[in-house]
């Protein structure tokens, strides 16, 4: 329980709905730790010489591999619903244009934007795009 109210205090929840998300969120996490604990232990216990009780450890241990990535998928989700409450849904993407100049010398090469530039003095054709010069062999 202090794990749940630790974290309901670090992310400074802002209602009753925050907090009992944030509490379902420890005990996923409290879950998944000790199931990592289990799984260590039974692939430990996979080193035993007998077939038959390391092939039962193996299955115990994925079994509970299973497990932890079930728990570990909820959690995620318990964040990104955290993440939407908090935000209305809504996401916000800025797109900064920024003008860069580039010079290409006789023989030199640049990658820019992700096409390889040669100097037009070597003879190469221009691209479509921009006026840039686009090595074409």
């Amino acid at each position: 329980m202090s794990l749940a109210l630790d974290a309901a205090d670090t992310i400074q929840a802002q209602d009753g709905l925050e907090k009992m998300l944030v509490h379902q969120m420890a005990v996923l996490h409290c879950g998944m730790m000790r199931a990592a604990a289990r799984m260590n232990e039974e692939l430990d216990a996979a080193d035993v010489i007998d077939a038959n009780k390391r092939e039962a450890a193996n299955v115990r241990a994925c079994r509970l591999a299973g497990a932890i990535s079930r728990l570990s998928a909820t959690y995620q989700q318990g964040l990104l619903t955290l993440q939407r409450k908090r935000t209305g849904g809504n996401q916000q993407v800025t797109v900064k244009h920024i003008h860069q100049q580039v010079n290409v010398t006789q023989g030199g090469q640049a990658v820019v934007a992700g096409d390889k530039v040669m100097s037009r003095t070597r003879g190469r054709r221009r691209s479509n795009g921009g006026g840039m010069v686009k090595n074409e062999r």
